[in-house]
């Protein structure tokens, strides 16, 4: 692979952010990442995750702007966005439609189909029962499969299905209390499995070969 600095953008809310242990800890997906990306080549991943933060709020649009102003001052361009959003926007606010908020963030994925080179989207995951009242739970599937369809729209965003991925409710219970901290958030270790789950379908696309994978490889704190 070529020596050139891997630059990784990862962009959300709490699930990007690693909120657990109702906020007095946090363990990033983005952690993991960096880790298994550096055995391949240097690494530069930065985490843009805010916890509360919405697709049709005033903040996060503006970060992603910011993140990707910063990285042209430096002279380069993000190899992968990452992005995870949409949850706190359902939720919060019950007259937007699932239409409304793919909308949304539509107009985020301009911006880094532009200024990265690949972006990979992740639907959203399932929450648990005091959460998920019918209504709520329709309009996230509603969201997820806008989502998934949408993709092919866009020459170079990848779709990752997190929610097939990262079961809540088709696993035993010992298996979700080991990887589900809440309702919506993950634990360390669920945490880490995200990580893994992502850093896999990265690999895949850029067509690594995990054997020449080794431990020489390099990680810029950020």
């Amino acid at each position: 692979m070529p020596n050139a600095t891997f630059n990784v953008l990862g962009l959300g809310d709490s699930l990007t952010q690693g909120f657990t242990s109702g906020g007095h800890s946090f363990h990033p997906y983005t952690t993991t990442l960096k880790g298994l990306i550096s055995k391949h080549t240097t690494v530069n991943v930065i985490n843009k995750g805010v916890s509360g933060d919405k697709v049709t709020g005033p903040q996060m649009l503006p970060r992603l702007q910011e993140a990707i102003h910063d990285a042209a001052n430096n002279n380069y361009r993000f190899d992968w966005i990452i992005i995870m959003a949409g949850i706190n926007d359902l939720y919060a606010n019950r007259n937007l439609t699932p239409p409304q908020l793919y909308a949304g963030l539509t107009i985020m994925l301009q911006l880094p189909s532009q200024s990265a080179n690949k972006v990979l989207i992740m639907n959203l995951m399932e929450i648990g029962p005091d959460k998920t009242d019918d209504v709520l739970r329709n309009r996230i599937l509603e969201y997820n499969k806008l989502i998934e369809e949408g993709c092919g729209a866009w020459h170079n965003v990848c779709f990752l299905d997190m929610r097939r991925k990262l079961r809540m409710h088709s696993v035993p219970d010992r298996k979700r209390k080991e990887l589900w901290d809440d309702v919506v958030h993950l634990t360390a270790k669920g945490y880490k499995k995200m990580g893994k789950i992502i850093y896999e379908k990265i690999r895949d696309v850029e067509e690594w070969d995990e054997k020449e994978a080794s431990t020489c490889g390099g990680c810029l704190q950020m």
